[in-house]
């Protein structure tokens, strides 16, 4: 049996909000604007909650299976407990024709939001010339107050050939934990001559612009500066370029600055700074872009803002 609703204890919750928190109210409209607040409440207190809850208990476990290493014993000093967790990774094997493109990708989440790098049978693949271009902190991380993020990483494996073939390991890490996890590429040496002159060719002329690391989802204080990952590589050296929610180029030097490495700093961050900010690599060979999600929060003291 299907209950009618009540609309008229509905039509008396909906002015409630309206005259509390709107200026603006449309006849009729009443019940799916308190609605739309509700959730807009249930988002803004429930999904920080639910994400810190979810670092915290992976954290636990990585421990137990001794691949995080805690390596700094200022951690107590922050306001919340330091995290890290690899929560998609590349498959624990993986098989490549000869001549194919592929790409190994991993996720990290945590506080402080995590940097990525890739170890190839035990060493370290520098992945962009200008990485070590960067302002402050571990790889040019600024120092936050929240630091809730998620970061995510590609490999490109352009051309493989049978020396491709080897353990790569996906490395997150923050100021205070290391996590790691590995998978084994066997490439099939199936390559043919005409093939093999054109991954020649491609690599004689240049690669495109390829992002290899970027913030997936950050979550800040309102009131502080955020840094939102976006480094990338190739061959000529790609420009970099920020659009943000309204998909704007940002230009305003007094409210964002664009790093040398590609990263971007959003400048005492607001309410209004949320949504979805694209982060273009570009040069003669090619375009690539990602998406970044900025959330800000409020702090426990409102006069911090």
């Amino acid at each position: 049996m299907i209950r009618k609703a009540n609309t008229s204890h509905s039509k008396k919750t909906a002015n409630i909000f309206s005259e509390n928190f709107y200026s603006w109210q449309i006849r009729g409209r009443e019940q799916r604007e308190s609605m739309e607040f509700i959730m807009f409440l249930s988002i803004l207190f429930v999904i920080p909650l639910c994400l810190g809850r979810v670092l915290e208990g992976s954290s636990s476990q990585e421990l137990g299976k001794n691949k995080v290493f805690l390596h700094n014993k200022d951690a107590s000093k922050r306001l919340l407990k330091p995290t890290l967790n690899i929560r998609n990774a590349p498959a624990e094997f993986l098989e490549i024709n000869a001549g194919e493109s592929k790409f190994l990708e991993c996720e990290a989440g945590g506080t402080p939001p995590p940097v990525i790098h890739w170890l190839k049978d035990g060493q370290k693949i520098s992945q962009n010339l200008y990485e070590n271009m960067h302002t402050s902190g571990k790889d040019g991380v600024v120092t936050s107050t929240l630091g809730l993020g998620f970061t995510r990483s590609r490999l490109f494996i352009d051309c493989a050939t049978p020396s491709d073939a080897g353990r790569y390991t996906c490395v997150a890490e923050n100021d205070y934990i290391r996590t790691f996890k590995a998978s084994q590429v066997f490439v099939a040496d199936t390559l043919e001559v005409d093939n093999d002159a054109l991954c020649l060719a491609k690599k004689t002329f240049g690669s495109p612009a390829r992002i290899h690391m970027w913030t997936h989802t950050r979550l800040e204080i309102m009131g502080t500066d955020v840094q939102l990952f976006c480094r990338s590589r190739s061959d000529p050296r790609p420009h970099m370029m920020w659009k943000g929610p309204n998909n704007k180029p940002l230009n305003d030097p007094k409210k964002y600055e664009l790093l040398p490495n590609g990263d971007l700093i959003v400048k005492h961050i607001m309410w209004s700074d949320m949504g979805g900010y694209t982060c273009q690599a570009k040069n003669s060979e090619g375009t690539d872009e990602v998406l970044v999600f900025l959330y800000p929060t409020m702090p426990d003291d409102e006069s911090d803002i």
